[in-house]
């Protein structure tokens, strides 16, 4: 099999999709409708790094150069994403095309490289930081996955559905409208701006209008009252993001949101579901994700500074008020996002 190493843009490519497929360790956010949402939201640079075969990838490492005048050059595997590990098949792949990844950094003049994933690819390196994952094997069936869940996630699902709350899915913008305005309610709650509404427009764009993704929806007398949106590529899927209204919380409508979910996944034929990342204080999500029966792992991030040359561990740094955040209008939360964001990635 012939070889060639490039730096290739995953969003100008047909065959993209298929040569992810075909290499082992992929994830949604290998995929070009990824690439494409996160890109032409906040203006990102796609500029992934592969060693590719006959039909397939041997090694790819994926990442987006920010150019932001406010913080600086720089790229990142992948932002606003849990994890984009570098993946490939052969002794010393990974290595080549991180060595590569370094030399067009240096030239470009990066601050750093960022890369969410990929334990055990870079030695002895210290982790930038550390965060939980959970997930999910479909393949063993609804009714076993409904038997490892907590009982008190079982009593949530039930309650739901005696107060009368049901669970739509669907592929279409006004869903994905009803999730956008529960999230900007759930992010200002937490002290977060929302996402800018143009990212959602590409995710749907991108991702759901092609099947790529679906959003599931909790309705108490027809008004939207909790979502989520799930990501899908090959046989991978992903709850990648969850809002609900603050005053049917006592309906518990998140628990039947996620199980809706992944019953479809498991009738859709998908392997696996991806609960997303965690940090290791956020005890709170931690239980609640611990309550679905998923496998529990613990995965690093790193960071390679170029000024230093060499990687580097996370500082404290200093946190948006939240009391403040909470109080300001959403017009001018919302506003603050579509600013943000792009430079923060």
């Amino acid at each position: 099999m012939t070889s060639i190493q490039e730096k290739t843009d995953p969003t100008r490519r047909p065959d993209w999709d298929a040569r992810v497929l075909a290499t082992p360790g992929y994830s949604v956010f290998h995929s070009a409708g990824w690439h494409k949402s996160l890109s032409e939201s906040y203006r990102y640079h796609p500029c992934a790094f592969t060693i590719r075969g006959d039909d397939r990838f041997l090694g790819l490492l994926s990442i987006l150069e920010i150019r932001s005048a406010f913080t600086g050059r720089r790229g990142v595997s992948l932002p606003f994403t849990d994890e984009c590990e570098p993946i490939g098949r052969g002794d010393g792949v990974v290595a080549s095309i991180w060595e590569e990844a370094i030399r067009y950094g240096r030239q470009a003049g990066w601050k750093y490289l960022e890369i969410r994933g990929g334990d055990g690819g870079f030695g002895h390196a210290p982790a930038y930081s550390i965060q939980k994952f959970h997930t999910l094997d479909l393949t063993r069936g609804e009714q076993h996955l409904y038997s490892q869940l907590r009982g008190s996630t079982r009593r949530n699902i039930k309650k739901g559905v005696k107060q009368g709350v049901t669970v739509r899915i669907s592929r279409s913008r006004s869903a994905l409208d009803d999730f956008c305005r529960l999230n900007t309610i759930t992010r200002k709650k937490h002290g977060i701006p929302p996402q800018p509404a143009l990212f959602f427009g590409k995710l749907f764009e991108h991702m759901i209008s092609r099947g790529e993704g679906f959003v599931c929806l909790a309705l108490h007398r027809e008004k939207p009252i909790a979502g989520a949106v799930f990501l899908q590529f090959g046989t991978e899927s992903v709850y990648k993001y969850g809002a609900s209204d603050p005053a049917y919380l006592n309906m518990r409508p998140n628990n039947q949101v996620i199980w809706e979910g992944i019953r479809h996944l498991v009738q859709s034929g998908f392997h696996r579901l991806h609960l997303g990342r965690t940090e290791p204080g956020h005890t709170g999500l931690l239980q609640f994700k611990r309550g679905w029966g998923a496998e529990e792992e613990t995965k690093s991030y790193y960071r390679y500074d170029f000024r230093r040359g060499e990687f580097v561990s996370q500082k404290a740094g200093a946190r948006i008020p939240f009391g403040l955040v909470e109080r300001c209008p959403l017009p001018v939360l919302t506003a603050a996002g579509n600013f943000l964001y792009r430079h923060v990635g």
